[in-house]
């Protein structure tokens, strides 16, 4: 089967400059196998030109109009983030991953999210602005400690003797939700000591 030029037609986006095509044309008349050697020559240069063209990019060759491009490796870099306590809010200290290429970073739990205590996984897709480098993506882990929490309890006034302990003593307040345990409890009569409290 013989080949013409309309059938190879092949460019590319990437390199400047474009494909080109020696084809071997139809021959008719004696001596075929002399003409069928020059025109498998033809080819074999065809092929050879086609393979270190493509050491530089994906080609794509055919009967009609194909684009090729070669797409670049990103390189993504996100060090391990420091343990936080709980209540510490997911901000740029965290969410700080890197790439060698311009583009969005999309974080997931959010900028602003408050993670559990434990260890949280966090990742990233990364999406290049150039069309021709690879999307990425990556996960760190993030280490949540238990807060302290903050424990606000002034001081009582003054009781005389055999006063019942009750909420007019006993009300120390936090920003954590959570029980209170007093010693002594609620209820209690007091002896001439300083009270205690624990969370």
């Amino acid at each position: 089967m013989a080949l013409d030029q309309s059938a190879l037609h092949c460019f590319t986006d990437v390199l400047p400059f474009k494909f080109g095509y020696e084809v071997a044309p139809r021959f008719e008349g004696e001596n075929m196998m002399d003409l069928y050697a020059q025109r498998n020559l033809r080819l074999l240069r065809l092929a050879l030109f086609l393979f270190v063209s493509a050491t530089a990019m994906l080609s794509g060759c055919g009967s009609g109009t194909a684009e090729a491009a070669v797409k670049r490796l990103v390189t993504l870099t996100w060090a391990t983030p420091a343990s936080v306590p709980y209540g510490t809010y997911l901000s740029a200290t965290q969410l700080n991953a890197t790439a060698s290429v311009p583009g969005t970073f999309i974080y997931t739990p959010a900028l602003g999210t408050m993670p559990a205590v434990g260890t949280d996984e966090l990742s990233v897709e990364f999406i290049p602005t150039d069309p021709t480098s690879f999307a990425q993506m990556s996960t760190v882990s993030l280490k949540v400690k238990k807060a302290t929490p903050l424990i606000t309890w002034p001081t009582p006034t003054t009781i005389s003797a055999g006063t019942v302990l009750s909420s007019a003593q006993l009300n120390a307040t936090t920003p954590i939700a959570g029980s209170f345990t007093y010693t002594p409890a609620a209820g209690t009569t007091p002896a001439l000591s300083h009270l205690h409290t624990h969370r």
